[in-house]
């Protein structure tokens, strides 16, 4: 398997005001991931480390889609066959995971990426269509079982770590599952051949199904985190708005109009809203859980949407200027020296300086994870150069003597 790494960072000023808010917020910048406008890119996860996973289409070719990661600064191609490979994932601990379709055929694989060879984890003849993972190896997916209204039933299957869970689909079709670390799952349950057709959430917790939205609202696109929350979209008469699920309760935190609600472990929710200039222009907005303000993140002259945000409220973003191919950008902290985000730069910062200084060089990785990486101590990589070295002490020094 061949593997490729090469270094793309563009960073990307903006002076767009929306709503007299700065975009991006202080303290963040976004820098382009990919920028090939004969290039298909679709990012997918990014976890706490700052690794994202995305999918690259070349020649437009189904077969000619490939598996690539973005570690600070670098991307590293994982996949590199003659074979359908999209909809990566990575855990907190840098496993890497996707779909496989034998050529351009449908996807029917589960594959896993461990210690720099790719593993089969579960394969269904009749389709896979999607999958999730946490950081303790164990994944559900959804396949498809060609029955029901229009052959559109699905079940799912849930690997636990002792033996595989399957949850058949009877007039059900499941789909978009999500895991989180405390092996509880969510996913959409569509009910496309009732009538009214109804779709619903769904939580799994130790062999417990709970739907969390209402009788009288379509509920799409859930995410869950650590906390046992669960954001989603409900639509009521086609009016959809952002629902919060928490200890079997659900409200409402955002108001339409707004699409695809992300989840971190710190209860806030990233948001696409739309507005209609000659075309549907995304922007990508926050919603902080601790403080409920609601902010944008990106500027909205063209199409953009969120696809991952980790608990430093980094976001993945994937990015439509009309006319060219779609982009990964990524909102990252900006780096200063200040380690821990606390609006200074203090001993504290120089101590966690001064560890990473000892600990993990950068080196071209055999098996991404964490292990080879930087993580946490990326940002104290202040020049983005792959290591912790004096050369970002010189910097730090700086910037400690100048700030207020």
């Amino acid at each position: 398997m061949l593997r490729m790494t090469y270094s793309l960072i563009v960073i990307v000023a903006f002076s767009t005001v929306v709503s007299a808010q700065q975009v991006p917020p202080p303290g963040f910048e976004i820098v382009d991931v990919t920028r090939d406008p004969d290039v298909l890119n679709q990012p997918n996860d990014l976890n706490n480390c700052g690794q994202a996973v995305f999918s690259a289409t070349f020649e437009r070719s189904l077969a000619n889609t490939e598996i690539f990661l973005y570690d600070n600064g670098h991307i590293t191609r994982i996949t590199e066959d003659a074979n359908l490979d999209i909809y990566p994932g990575i855990t907190e601990n840098g496993m890497i995971y996707w779909l496989r379709g034998v050529g351009d055929a449908p996807l029917t694989i589960l594959m896993e990426f461990v210690d720099g060879v790719e593993v089969e984890l579960a394969q269904d003849g009749l389709g896979i269509s999607s999958a999730t993972m946490n950081a303790a190896g164990h994944y559900a997916w959804v396949f498809w079982t060609r029955r029901g209204c229009n052959s559109a039933d699905t079940g799912v299957a849930f690997f636990d770590g002792d033996g595989t869970i399957v949850i058949p689909g009877e007039g059900i079709s499941r789909q978009s599952i999500k895991i989180n670390e405390r092996d509880e799952l969510v996913w959409n349950e569509y009910f496309f051949c009732e009538d009214p057709q109804r779709v619903d959430v769904v939580i799994y917790q130790d062999g417990v199904f709970t739907k969390v939205n209402g009788e009288e609202d379509f509920a799409f696109l859930p995410a869950i985190n650590d906390r046992t929350q669960v954001a989603y979209t409900s639509q009521t008469e086609g009016v959809s708005e952002t629902r919060l699920w928490e200890n079997g309760v659900s409200r409402t935190i955002v108001d339409p109009p707004q699409d695809d609600p992300l989840l971190n472990n710190l209860g806030d929710v990233t948001f696409q809203r739309i507005y209609p200039k000659g075309g549907d222009y995304g922007q990508v907005w926050l919603y902080r859980g601790a403080t409920e303000e609601i902010a944008p993140l990106t500027e909205s002259q063209f199409h953009q949407a969120a696809w991952a945000m980790n608990d430093y409220r980094e976001v993945l973003i994937s990015s439509l200027e009309f006319g060219a191919s779609r982009q990964v950008r990524l909102l990252r902290r900006i780096r200063t020296g200040d380690s821990e985000f606390d609006g200074d730069i203090d001993i504290d910062d120089l101590a966690k300086l001064v560890d990473c200084m000892t600990g993990p060089m950068w080196v071209e990785r055999v098996n991404p994870g964490p292990q080879e990486s930087l993580c946490e101590c990326r940002f104290l990589d202040i020049n983005h150069d792959g290591s912790v070295d004096l050369r970002d002490y010189a910097i730090f020094q700086e910037n400690f003597a100048n700030q207020p």
